[in-house]
């Protein structure tokens, strides 16, 4: 049985309760009626209650802040002249009205482009906003000390190239956002804490970085681009917790001699080691199955590469991208391993430099019926057609499924890279069941094609395969895929419907520009999507992502100008940058689950949606993640406080309470939908909460409310 409820325009607790709080006494048995007072039922006005949080940004001795929870402010404005090398002392705490609250914050591009000698942080500080202290130094700039209790460094923080000595990030810390620590002149940099959420590019372009610690326990080398252009990084030690090695983490570390990469790991991304130009031996460990992009491009050509049997693929530009690094690094860079399929697979890619079980393995091309073959693999017999010679292949082609030469049959197992590309009159393919593989661009620019079979044995389509074929519309991919490549698709205007299985990933920009497609089906078991997936698809209407989705990658569905309803799974971990930018026809409010940890700079911008509700998950909230117009609302107390961090005051988040937990002190509070209280739960001191129009709020059996605020509504 019910022992409260909200009747229009009368709150009745039916049930008293009395409570001695110190010396006074609190009457539970409430009769707040609205019509006593000039405010009309459910309307939410803003109170300032005494003890409060302050509703405006306040100015204090020539600094501007706000407070971001009760008692606590984020420097947003430093109004005073700054001088040339003058040292910035933060202060720990600030006063205002009689209360003291403490500086626990800076804010966004506070400090940027102004000339400091030296910034002194007080303990307090816990988070550092985007581009805070952004090109701000002099040549006088000091070594940086960070403060202790530092949570979060947001992106480009400090990209400052006056920035020197040496750098020790505070265990405290779990985020360093994009481009934090860019182009500094730090020497050396000592982290300690395993469990720091990276973003790209955090020490990108550090030219004096001659030494880096890493702590034992991390599980990846730091975020994309992590290393990127350190070119006085001379050794670096990989611990042996690592099983992921990021996109261009050791790009262009190029006095780096030596990378041993541990057994452990078993992922590693594109351009790891593009331009590391004085290793001479690496070693690639058993359980990696992947050669990705530009892995080992622009490296030494006394290089020598040792892979496991691990490996499933070998991508066609793992060690150069054009025909010039191709002849040059085909040669030269040794390939060692010890089973014949990767053998194969090298061969396959036209790498000529391969030694089986350190024996040179022996390959073959010929000419036959207009094609050009290269033996991949003689004990199976098995051929890649590398492109066509002659006359320009036209009209319907059909690719055999074998061929005869010098007295054996061979099986066409692959297509080589750029096989067919501009080949603009070919208007139908049949490819063999035997085939197994294409190569990047192996049809692009094919502006006639009209259909092609895509055999079962097909598990990837690689780069670019498909680009620019405005007229296919027929296509129906393997069931069994696994990969669809960078732009695969891209500009394939003709598709109208795509049903991608489960067992895919998608890489960035694999449908971008196919502005027919109206229907998409993302069959569960699709884990992640990387950025420009479906970027400019202006037909799509509606998506329905698969509880397996995990991660959404930048601008996946920018200016998907016609998408009117999404469906985010309640798995879903990330959200990206810019992902529903200029979605004009996406409106009303959308619901994040609970599982969304991560929010993407611009995420909701340019969209036309009214309201977002943000799960209790959420953990990183990047800056610019959602416009003005749009009203956050939010059930959890931690969450309201990142998102008050983040948010201008023009967009204050809102917090709704459902009566789950504690309203703090000086808090504005507001019920929205029907909440009942069937525990205890206590309306802080200073604190207001605002009953919504067509909103309850029920106390229950056993239910308990201590109120030392207010309730309006």
């Amino acid at each position: 049985m019910k022992n409260g409820n909200l009747c229009k325009g009368k709150l009745e607790i039916l049930c008293s309760k009395i409570m001695q709080i110190g010396e006074k006494f609190a009457v539970f048995s409430l009769v707040f009626c609205l019509f006593a007072s000039n405010m009309p039922y459910g309307t939410a006005l803003e109170v300032h209650a005494e003890g409060g949080m302050l509703t405006e940004n306040v100015e204090i001795d020539g600094v501007v802040y706000k407070e971001i929870e009760p008692g606590k402010m984020q420097l947003v404005e430093w109004k005073n002249e700054i001088q040339v090398n003058e040292e910035i002392r933060i202060p720990e705490t600030v006063t205002y009205g009689g209360k003291d609250y403490t500086v626990a914050s800076i804010g966004d591009s506070v400090f940027a482009y102004q000339y400091l000698g030296k910034v002194t942080f007080p303990d307090t500080i816990e988070s550092i906003g985007q581009e805070a202290f952004r090109a701000c130094g002099t040549l006088q700039m000091a070594e940086l000390t960070l403060p202790p209790n530092l949570k979060e460094i947001g992106n480009s923080a400090f990209w400052c190239s006056q920035i020197k000595g040496e750098l020790e990030i505070p265990d405290s810390v779990s985020r360093i956002g994009d481009q934090a620590f860019r182009e500094t002149q730090i020497s050396s940099v000592v982290i300690s804490n395993p469990n720091i959420a990276y973003g790209s590019s955090v020490f990108a372009y550090n030219a004096n970085l001659a030494s880096i610690q890493l702590p034992e326990g991390m599980a990846s080398l730091g975020g994309g681009y992590f290393l990127w252009g350190c070119r006085s990084l001379a050794q670096i030690d990989i611990p042996e917790s690592v099983t992921s090695i990021p996109e261009a983490a050791l790009r262009e570390c190029t006095q780096l001699t030596e990378i041993q990469i541990p057994v452990s790991v078993n992922k590693i991304g594109s351009s790891a080691f593009f331009g590391c130009t004085g290793v001479r031996e690496i070693v690639i460990p058993e359980g990696v199955t992947e050669i990705p992009i530009w892995m080992l491009r622009n490296c030494s050509e006394e290089l020598c590469v040792t892979l496991p049997d691990s490996i499933t693929f070998i991508h066609n530009g793992a060690f150069w991208d054009t025909n010039a690094e191709k002849e040059k690094y085909s040669q030269s860079v040794t390939v060692k391993c010890t089973s014949r399929v990767v053998a194969a697979r090298m061969a396959g890619i036209g790498h000529k430099n391969i030694l089986l079980n350190d024996e040179r393995y022996e390959q073959a091309a010929f000419n036959k019926d207009g094609y050009t073959y290269t033996v991949t693999d003689n004990e199976n017999k098995y051929v890649q057609l590398d492109t066509w010679e002659g006359t320009r292949p036209s009209g319907e082609v059909t690719i055999p499924e074998t061929i005869a030469w010098e007295g054996n049959e061979y099986t066409v197992k692959t297509i080589g890279e750029n096989a067919f590309e501009w080949c603009s009159d070919i208007t139908r393919i049949t490819l063999p069941d035997t085939l197994a593989g294409m190569g990047t661009r192996a049809f692009w620019n094919c502006k006639k094609l009209e259909s092609i079979n895509l055999p079962d044995g097909i598990t990837r389509i690689e780069q670019m395969t498909f680009y620019n074929c405005p007229l296919l519309t027929d296509l129906t991919l393997p069931g069994e895929l696994k990969y669809i490549g960078v732009y695969a698709f891209g500009k394939c205007a003709g598709l109208q419907k795509i049903v991608i299985p489960g067992s895919c990933s998608i890489d960035t920009g694999a449908f971008d520009n196919c502005t027919g497609i109206t229907e998409v089906t993302l069959c569960e078991g699709i884990a992640e999507m990387g950025s420009n997936i479906f970027c400019n698809c202006t037909s799509i209407k509606e998506i329905r992502l698969p509880d397996s989705m995990r991660k959404i990658g930048g601008y996946a569905f920018q200016d998907c100008t016609e998408l009117e309803e999404i469906t985010l799974n309640r798995g879903l971990t990330e959200i990206g940058v810019g992902i529903f930018k200029g979605c004009g026809k996406l409106t009303g409010t959308m619901i994040l689950p609970d599982s969304v940890t991560t929010i993407r700079q611009d995420a909701f911008v340019d969209s036309s949606l009214s309201g977002i509700h943000v799960g209790s998950g959420l953990t990183i909230l990047e800056s610019g993640a959602f416009p003005d117009t749009i009203r956050l609302t939010t059930n959890s107390l931690e969450v309201w406080k990142l998102l008050s961090e983040n948010t201008n005051r023009e967009n204050a988040p809102v917090f709704v309470w459902d009566g789950t937990c504690d309203v703090p002190d000086g808090m504005y509070a507001y019920v929205e939908g029907s909440i009942v209280i069937n525990g205890s739960a206590t309306i802080g001191e200073g604190a207001v909460v605002t009953i919504m129009p067509d909103a309850s709020l029920t106390i229950d059996n056993g239910g308990a409310l201590t109120n030392h605020g207010e309730i309006e509504g």
